[in-house]
């Protein structure tokens, strides 16, 4: 096990089973088992592949994500793509130039990205008067994403060009370009889809609280 308490950086090739970050590990990329992030910031100038990202803190990468599970709290940057063959979990912020790809992905907070796919996706706003009290509003702006492709989508706050969904709800101000749903779609009063096809030709409209 890899204990990182000050300013460390990995030399090439460095493969780990189980690291643990509180300070600032940087390296050229990244091979291991577990990344535990304990208030700590990770600087991959390359490809990351680790099995399990979990903890709280900031991870950027330049390259790839190549992993089996994500639960962390904070903020994961990607300059590439995030693939991922289990379930994604984030609570602060996920943004990736390119495109995100996992099981059932789940955001409290913001999602940025070109593309997402996967079976279920999740995005609710982080409320926290935590946050609010010390000015860290960042984690309840609009997620925004060119293209979704889940099979089941449950969105707060979505700006998103191009949907397609088997099943689909949009919530608090989510707006659709062009929505391709084969089975239901619902969305609250505050909502839109300026076009709708697929199977499902008629939207439903939530019920109020």
């Amino acid at each position: 096990m890899i204990d990182v308490t000050a300013r460390t950086r990995f030399a090439r090739g460095v493969r780990f089973r189980c690291t643990t970050v509180r300070a600032l590990l940087e390296a050229e990329s990244l091979d291991g088992e577990i990344l535990e992030l304990e208030g700590g910031k990770v600087r991959c100038r390359g490809v990351a592949r680790i099995r399990c990202l979990t903890g709280r803190g900031i991870i950027e990468i330049s390259g790839d994500l190549f992993c089996d599970a994500i639960g962390m709290t904070g903020e994961l940057r990607c300059s590439g793509n995030v693939h991922c063959s289990g379930d994604i979990l984030v609570n602060g912020k996920l943004l990736s130039r390119q495109h995100v790809s996992g099981g059932n992905i789940t955001l409290k907070g913001m999602l940025t990205t070109g593309t997402v796919s996967g079976n279920a996706l999740v995005i609710r706003p982080l409320h926290s008067a935590m946050f609010s009290r010390f000015g860290m509003t960042q984690y309840e702006g609009r997620s925004e994403a060119d293209q979704v492709t889940v099979v089941d989508l449950d969105a707060g706050n979505l700006q998103c060009r191009l949907l397609k969904a088997n099943t689909a709800i949009l919530r608090d101000g989510t707006m659709v370009e062009h929505a391709v749903c084969d089975t239901s779609l619902s969305l609250d009063t505050s909502s839109a889809v300026v076009m709708l096809s697929g199977k499902c030709h008629r939207a439903k409209h939530l019920r109020s609280a």
